[in-house]
């Protein structure tokens, strides 16, 4: 059975024990969607799934959360992402769950319990977190999701806005990730980086390309496995781990 990677005991990946929950839960048969919701733990330096009670029992393509649960992490600021399953369809989300995670302003990770695939929908008026301080969650907080943060932030560009699912599974991670970026970013060849210039480093232990992206001092800047953001110069060691090198179209 496909899985996506952060199913998995991956290499070095961190604490995915929530994720293992989330996908357990939204895989498990039920008659009707499985619903929940990733959330920060009190201290933030550390996470948790929440399975939430689907109190639609009339349609199969629905859910409806009990509210008091989900509205005691939601006003603390506390909801890392809105979770569900799709039992009968894609992963991809519906027009319903558009609406709703644009209304909530969160993330909506879905799992097609019938292709075994997912889809992680950021809306438009989702606001990222600091980059600083933040803690590592495979996908939801990586260094995909880093690099997508920072061109908002810094730059007030919305990749989500061209790249609809941030999600990334274990099968061709790395080949849909590159059509991404190709479809985006122009291939550059040259010594001068630029504010926002992508770096992709292909030598990891687990296999998937690390995406770093040079900050406004022109040091790297980018979100490694277990570890928080971290910014570093940019040696002729550094250059040399380089795969290759992008610049976003629009800059």
């Amino acid at each position: 059975m496909h899985m996506d990677y952060h199913s998995e005991d991956f290499l070095g990946l961190g604490n995915i024990k929530p994720l293992k929950k989330c996908f357990k839960h939204l895989l498990s048969k039920n008659s009707n969607e499985s619903c929940g919701i990733l959330i920060y733990k009190n201290d933030r330096y550390d996470y948790d799934y929440i399975e939430l009670e689907n109190l639609n029992k009339f349609y199969k393509d629905q859910f409806t959360a009990r509210t008091s649960t989900f509205n005691k992490y939601y006003l603390s600021n506390r909801v890392i992402s809105i979770c569900h399953s799709h039992d009968t369809d894609s992963p991809e989300p519906s027009e319903i769950d558009i609406e709703i995670s644009e209304s909530l302003g969160l993330p909506s990770f879905i799992l097609s319990t019938k292709t075994k695939e997912s889809y992680l929908y950021y809306p438009s008026s989702y606001k990222p977190i600091p980059l600083s301080g933040r803690i590592f969650i495979p996908m939801f907080q990586d260094c995909m999701t880093f690099v997508k943060d920072f061109y908002e932030i810094e730059l007030n560009i919305k990749l989500s806005k061209k790249i609809r699912n941030w999600s990334r599974s274990k099968n061709e991670s790395n080949i849909n990730l590159m059509k991404e970026i190709n479809a985006n970013f122009n291939l550059v060849n040259t010594k001068k980086l630029k504010l926002g210039d992508l770096m992709i480093f292909e030598n990891n232990p687990s296999g998937l390309f690390h995406l770093g992206v040079v900050d406004s001092k022109g040091m790297l800047y980018h979100h490694g496995i277990n570890l928080f953001p971290n910014s570093e110069f940019i040696t002729a060691s550094t250059a040399d781990k380089v795969y290759k090198l992008y610049r976003y179209k629009d800059l």
